[in-house]
C-alpha cells in the first residue's frame, strides 16, 4: 500500500510553481532573442520634445492650466463685477491689469491726501467758514497783505501800488504763499533788470544829446544851454518836473534827443533874447539888467574890487568883470529899443 505521508507526485510535463512569497522569476525570452547579460538596465524610452512657450496647443479639456507665479485667480469679467456697465468706468479700468493694481492706485492716492501734496477743491460756493478752513489748512493767511514775502526782497514806493494788486488778486484765488512768493521774485529780478537796461541807454542818449550840441554850438554850447534851462526854469515847478522826466514814444527821455533840445533853444530865444545875458531870470529882465549894472559900477571907484581885480588886481579877473558889464550895457540899450 502506499505510504500515506509520502507527498503525491506532480506530472513531469508540470510546471514548477514559485513557493508562496517568492519572488516571480523573470519570463523565459523569446526565441531568437539575445540572452540578458547579468547586471544589464532596462533600455531607457526615447525622449520627447519638451513644450515649447511658442507652441500653440490649447490645454487639454477637463485639465486646468498650471498657474503662473504671481498670477490672480480675478475673473475675466472683473472689471464689469466692479462697475457694472458704465462705459467710462470701464474704459478707467482698463489701464489696470487686474484687481490689486487698482488696490494700488487707491492705496497711493490715499497717501498723498493724507500727506497734503494733494487737497480737495474748495466749492464755488462754499460759505465764509469753509473758505477760512480751507485757507488755514492749505498755509493761506486769512488777509491778501500778510502774504510773506520774498526774503531779501524790498520793494520800492513805486511797486506797492502793483504788489498791493497782485496780492489781492493771488488771495482771491487762494494762491500758495509758496506760489506768490516766486511770482514775487520773478518780478522785482524782471523790474531790477529793465532799470539797468534803461539807466545805460539814458547814459547813451545823453552822450549822444552833448556831442550835438558842442558840434552845432561851438563856443555857444553853455550859453545855449543855459537859455534852455532857463526856459524850463519859468514854468511852474510841477510842470518843469514833468518836461525834464517825460519821454518820447521809443522811451528816449525828451532832453537826451538833441531835436527836441534845438527847438526848445530856438523857442527860449523868442520869447526872452535877454536870456543869453541873465539866464535863469524868471521875472522883469529889464530890472535885472538895472541890478547888475549898478553893481559892477558901484565898484568901479574901488581900486581892490571884483571889478578891478580884487586885492590882487589879477588883470585876468578885471578883464572878464569889465567885459560882463559892456555886455550888460549893450543887453540894456537892444532891451530899451522900442519892439515893431
Amino acid at each position: 500500500m502506499p505510504d500515506p505521508a509520502a507527498a503525491p507526485r506532480q506530472p513531469a510535463s508540470s510546471a514548477a510553481q514559485p513557493a508562496p512569497g517568492a519572488p516571480a522569476k523573470a519570463p523565459a525570452a523569446a526565441p531568437g532573442a539575445p540572452a540578458a547579460q547579468p547586471g544589464a538596465q532596462a533600455p531607457k524610452p526615447a525622449a520627447q520634445p519638451a513644450a515649447s512657450a511658442l507652441d500653440g496647443g490649447e490645454p487639454a479639456p477637463g485639465v486646468a492650466p498650471a498657474p503662473q507665479p504671481g498670477a490672480g485667480t480675478w475673473p475675466e469679467d472683473w472689471r464689469e463685477q466692479l462697475v457694472g456697465s458704465d462705459e467710462k468706468l470701464l474704459k478707467r479700468l482698463g489701464r489696470y491689469a487686474s484687481p490689486r493694481d487698482v488696490a494700488n492706485a487707491l492705496i497711493a492716492a490715499q497717501n498723498r491726501i493724507s500727506s497734503g501734496e494733494l487737497r480737495p477743491a474748495l466749492k464755488a460756493d462754499a460759505t465764509t467758514e469753509e473758505v477760512a478752513a480751507y485757507r488755514a489748512e492749505a498755509g493761506i493767511p486769512e488777509k491778501h497783505d500778510a502774504y510773506p514775502m520774498p526774503d531779501g526782497i524790498l520793494f520800492g514806493e513805486d511797486d506797492k501800488p502793483f504788489v498791493d494788486s497782485f496780492l489781492k488778486s493771488m488771495h482771491g484765488i487762494n494762491a500758495h504763499p509758496s506760489f506768490v512768493q516766486e511770482a514775487l521774485k520773478w518780478y522785482h529780478t524782471d523790474r531790477e533788470s529793465q532799470i539797468e537796461a534803461l539807466v545805460a541807454q539814458d547814459d547813451k542818449h545823453r552822450i549822444e544829446t552833448v556831442e550835438a550840441m558842442v558840434a552845432h554850438w561851438g563856443k555857444d554850447n553853455t550859453r545855449n544851454k543855459n537859455m534852455v534851462n532857463a526856459l524850463l526854469d519859468s514854468a511852474p515847478p510841477e510842470i518843469a518836473a514833468k518836461l525834464k522826466g517825460a519821454r518820447g514814444p521809443e522811451d528816449r527821455a525828451l532832453l537826451n534827443d538833441w531835436g527836441v533840445v534845438e527847438w526848445l533853444h530856438s523857442l527860449a530865444h523868442q520869447i526872452n533874447p535877454m536870456a543869453t545875458v541873465v539866464p535863469g531870470t524868471t521875472g522883469d529882465i529889464g530890472q535885472s539888467i538895472e541890478d547888475e549894472i549898478t553893481k559892477w559900477e558901484g565898484q568901479m571907484a574901488d581900486k581892490y574890487s571884483d571889478y578891478n581885480g580884487g586885492k590882487s588886481r589879477d588883470k585876468a579877473l578885471a578883464e572878464k568883470n569889465q567885459a560882463r558889464y559892456r555886455e550888460l550895457i549893450e543887453a540894456r540899450d537892444r532891451y530899451q529899443q522900442p519892439k515893431k
